[in-house]
């Protein structure tokens, strides 16, 4: 702000008019006061012409703000001044404008003697007083909506206490609600521009002091609010030195005590661009990080219930963590970023979040890797759940066809009839990854259907077998209905020749003729009749034995051959029978211990 050129009480009072807001209205008094040349006599015509509260209480404040040491000296001397100060102090119009009466008294330093001599009561005393009724009067959940709140109670604030403000308020979380917060965030909004640059200070202080900044420069509700207040000057055009100001806070907000403050800051820097990213990362890498990790979307907040005695049924805003979305790889960098904030931040607050924040991704890193250790042992034994139910589905094809290859060793022609085609069916094309109830479901119908088209085929062969034997047996029987008639009547032959006496005296004359007139003959022949008749003796005698026999066994002889002939048919199909039962019984044993 330009002021040089204003030296006199109008020129004053119209660039105090010419002001947006009380900061800018603060700052002009400000530059009055301390430039080389202050315009002391202008000040005191102000304060003996002049009623306004706002001009008034900033005339009386300048005073106190003058940097030239000679002027300084002077005023401390000056009893006019001290006369009107003590004057303001003890009967000024309003509690702002006493207390800046009695706040410059101290501040100028003048002599105590002096002072008494124009007052009953300590300036100190008169200011702390003032001050004091203020601040009980944030006990009031009303106070907002009171009439005087905007036109005396904020006013006070805005041009007197403000420090002292930003003290009482240290404690307070931001955007809580209280009478308190809600005044400051009045006060923060009516300072425009000033607010955030006295709060920038505050922060670069508290940096610059670490572990051990103070609580009043690290206070919440002014941060937060001049956060708020920079995120929505960011929206409208700005000039590039209210710019500058302006993300210089958003940076410093980035170590907030104040979670949301410090998401909030993180998420408006992230939408600045690649080209201003890039820059702050070769600038100042530990904030382009921490912008990375708090604008993140896994990173949250949320309101809870405190379980503090002193504050129960309270809520407090908490971090939470949502690394679900995140890849294990993805996580374990997360976790390298929170440890590289944690030692290289400087605010104690967010330090402490960040290295909270690094355990956190540890253990969830460890619960990952636990858990996917359990996965891929769960996942070794779906497998070989799975391979082991295959398994025994291809177990049964196998030993289906092994049944059919032993069925091919020893009868290739059954074997193509009934057993070649149709083929199996096809294992199903199941990978272990198929759902547990669904690959059982589906292996159970294969091997259902291997036993059902096993079934089929037992059921034709069988049919076969039985069109093959049953030929055979109505043959063995017809054989052995035959074979026992000719037996029976070889016996019933047999009985009738033994019981014939006439045929058998026949014969056994015939006989007996027959064998001794051969006898007699070669008797004779060996007394003398000749060789000749000898011979002939002899061959009658070998005719008689076989013309003998022939007579007993002709018929019986024929019958018997038949007979025998009719059991050797019998015996012949009984073994082809027989034969094919045992390759019958061979295949079912085969194939019955499958099919149940």
């Amino acid at each position: 702000m330009n002021c040089i050129n204003l030296n006199t009480p109008a020129e004053i009072i119209e660039a105090f008019r010419a002001c947006n807001n009380p900061g800018e209205k603060i700052e002009l008094f400000e530059c009055l006061a301390t430039r080389s040349d202050p315009p002391i006599d202008a000040f005191l015509q102000i304060l003996e012409g002049v009623k306004l509260e706002e001009i008034v209480a900033l005339t009386i404040l300048a005073f106190g703000k003058i940097t030239d040491g000679d002027i300084k000296a002077r005023l401390k001397e000056s009893s006019e001044l001290l006369s009107v100060l003590s004057q303001q102090a003890q009967s000024g119009a309003t509690d702002l404008i006493r207390w800046a009466a009695a706040t410059t008294i101290e501040t100028v330093g003048f002599d105590f003697i002096t002072v008494s001599q124009h007052l009953s009561e300590e300036p100190r005393k008169i200011a702390e007083k003032i001050v004091q009724s203020k601040i009980r009067r944030f006990s009031d959940s009303n106070l907002v909506n009171s009439d005087d709140y905007y036109d005396e109670f904020v006013i006070f604030w805005i041009y007197g206490g403000l420090e002292r403000l930003k003290s009482i308020s240290s404690n307070c979380k931001y955007a809580e609600g209280s009478p308190i917060d809600r005044t400051c965030q009045v006060v923060m909004s009516f300072l425009g521009l000033r607010a955030i640059k006295n709060v920038n200070a505050a922060l670069q202080r508290a940096e610059s002091m670490g572990d051990k900044a103070s609580a009043i420069d690290e206070n919440e509700v002014f941060e937060g609010s001049a956060q708020n207040m920079a995120k929505q000057k960011l929206e409208s055009k700005v000039n590039p030195d209210e710019l500058n100001i302006l993300i210089e806070n958003q940076l410093h907000c980035l170590q907030s005590n104040n979670l949301s403050t410090r998401k909030s800051a993180a998420q408006i820097i992230s939408q600045f661009g690649t080209t201003f990213i890039e820059q702050l990362k070769q600038s100042q890498p530990t904030l382009a990080i921490a912008v990375f990790i708090f604008s993140q979307d896994w990173y949250k907040l949320q309101w809870v219930t405190s379980g503090k005695k002193d504050s129960s049924g309270l809520q407090e805003l908490i971090q939470c963590y949502e690394f679900d979305s995140l890849s294990y790889n993805q996580l374990d960098l997360i976790a390298q970023k929170f440890d590289f904030l944690a030692n290289n931040l400087t605010r104690k607050k967010v330090k402490q979040d960040c290295r909270e924040w690094w355990k956190q991704a540890l253990n969830d890193l460890d619960k990952r890797q636990k858990l996917e250790q359990q996965n891929q042992q769960k996942l070794a034994e779906r497998k070989q759940r799975f391979e082991e139910r295959k398994q025994k589905s291809i177990a049964l094809k196998n030993q289906i066809e092994a049944v059919f290859n032993q069925v091919r060793s020893f009868n290739t022609e059954w074997y193509n009839r009934f057993f070649a085609n149709p083929s199996l069916a096809s294992l199903p094309n199941l990978t272990f990854e198929s759902n547990e109830t669904d690959y059982h479901q589906l292996f159970s119908q294969y091997d259902r259907c291997l036993i059902d088209q096993l079934r089929k085929m037992d059921k034709e062969w069988n049919s076969y077998w039985r069109s093959q034997i049953s030929p055979l047996e109505t043959q063995r029987s017809s054989a052995k209905l035959e074979e026992s008639k000719l037996s029976k009547d070889l016996q019933n032959l047999r009985y009738e020749q033994e019981n014939s006496s006439v045929l058998k005296s026949f014969l056994k004359c015939i006989v007996w003729y027959c064998m001794f007139t051969p006898v007699v003959h070669l008797l004779l022949a060996a007394a003398g009749p000749g060789l000749i008749f000898g011979i002939f003796a002899f061959a009658w005698f070998i005719v008689s034995i076989m013309l003998t026999g022939y007579l007993f066994s002709t018929q019986t002889r024929l019958l018997e051959k038949t007979v025998i002939n009719a059991h050797v048919k019998h015996e012949i199909l009984d073994s082809e029978i027989r034969h094919l039962y045992e390759k019958q019984d061979e295949v079912s044993q085969l194939l019955r211990p499958l099919i149940k």
